[in-house]
């Protein structure tokens, strides 16, 4: 009842709606009614304490809504000290959170004057001694200096004496654990592209050896001879989409979908504990040969192919190069090139490295699109 009514009073004095909903977060425990000194002791409890300046606004506010001739006394947690050491933190806490806002500001105007002193400060630490002391820490000798000659310092220097009102210094410095830890990361971030790059070229070149299950033996048939089979059977193709879902049980459920040169077929991989699983192998792109019975799935009513085997193979090659001296094709043309081919990038390149060729030339008409699939193998 009592946020009702703070709250209203509140909005209709000073006109401020954000304001009045942000008071509802306060907790009011109680109000107290002292008679004989006229007094009104006001109870509340927030995580965060009001300001001086906010409790000089809620004391008209209480008057409002209380008799006439009462002072108003507003206690947090029944502890004035508290509630003072609270204010002061919270005081601290906002003159913090606007001299950052103002050295942010700092740094676009910098930037707007002095564009070169951009490419040097963006990687650097930024720290504050008390209140007015900034020291501005670079990863190397030069960016410091270049910065020094810039007049980065007196710059800022001067913004944040404008905007704070008080006498503020800023200091450069060359930290060489800052230097450390920027080559760290750049070691880091080479190391994902380079990991990246070879999980491209393993799908590339294709995977060969068991993903899920047991080898398998047998060879395969055409994914559109499946549909009139009722016994276990082997098939294979190429993976073009992966779903993985967890069931209540723990147990991890892939649904895939794989293609041939005959048809489409829907796979369901149930993974079992007892069984060596590995799903990292599950992408699209990679082909894979596959042991398992079509028919209705009892759990999703969907028909589909469970799967109780899966291993991975290498990318089928159709044709042979026979000549004792093998030629480059330098002017392949794959499905980039609208109206022009069918194959694919990777069944390309994967190809004339089976015929034993040494390279390959791409030349897509009006289209570098296959480049992203090519590229990992500019790092070989």
């Amino acid at each position: 009842m009592w946020q009702r009514k703070i709250t209203a009073a509140y909005q209709s004095i000073y006109g401020q709606v954000s304001l009045a909903e942000w008071l509802q977060e306060t907790v009011w425990q109680k109000v107290e009614l002292h008679k004989k000194s006229k007094l009104c002791r006001v109870v509340y409890q927030r995580e965060l304490a009001f300001t001086a300046e906010e409790l000089q606004k809620l004391e008209p506010v209480f008057q409002k809504l209380l008799p006439p001739g009462l002072q108003v006394e507003l206690i947090q947690n029944g502890s004035p000290s508290a509630a003072a050491a609270e204010n002061e933190k919270i005081a601290e806490q906002r003159t913090e959170k606007d001299r950052d806002a103002l050295l942010k500001d700092g740094l676009v105007a910098l930037y707007r004057k002095k564009p070169k002193a951009k490419l040097w400060l963006l990687s650097c630490d930024y720290t504050w001694a008390g209140t007015n002391q900034l020291t501005i820490s670079f990863p190397s000798q030069a960016a410091k200096d270049t910065c020094k000659k810039l007049g980065v310092a007196d710059f800022l220097t001067d913004y944040l004496n404008q905007g704070l009102g008080t006498s503020c210094s800023v200091s450069l410095q060359f930290e060489q654990e800052l230097q450390q830890s920027i080559m760290a990361a750049a070691e880091k971030r080479e190391e994902k592209i380079i990991a990246s790059a070879l999980t491209a070229q393993k799908v590339a070149w294709g995977y060969s050896g068991p993903i899920y299950g047991k080898f398998i033996y047998g060879s395969p048939i055409a994914i559109s001879a499946v549909f009139n089979r009722e016994d276990f059977c082997v098939v294979r193709g190429e993976i073009l989409a992966v779903t993985e879902s967890s069931l209540k049980s723990g147990k991890t459920v892939y649904l895939l979908t794989i293609y041939d040169d005959t048809g489409y077929l829907p796979l369901k991989i149930s993974a079992a504990k007892d069984k060596e699983f590995f799903p990292e192998y599950l992408i699209p792109g990679q082909w894979i040969k596959c042991r398992g019975k079509y028919g209705m799935d009892r759990f999703s009513g969907d028909v589909l192919f469970s799967v109780f085997d899966v291993e991975g193979i290498s990318h089928p090659v159709w044709g042979s190069d026979l000549a004792d001296e093998k030629r480059v094709e330098l002017a392949l043309h794959t499905k980039e090139s609208s109206f022009d081919s069918i194959i694919p990038v990777k069944q390309g390149v994967y190809t004339a490295a089976k015929w034993g060729h040494s390279g390959i030339g791409v030349t897509d008409l009006h289209s570098v699109a296959a480049f992203p699939e090519l590229a990992p193998w500019t790092l070989f």
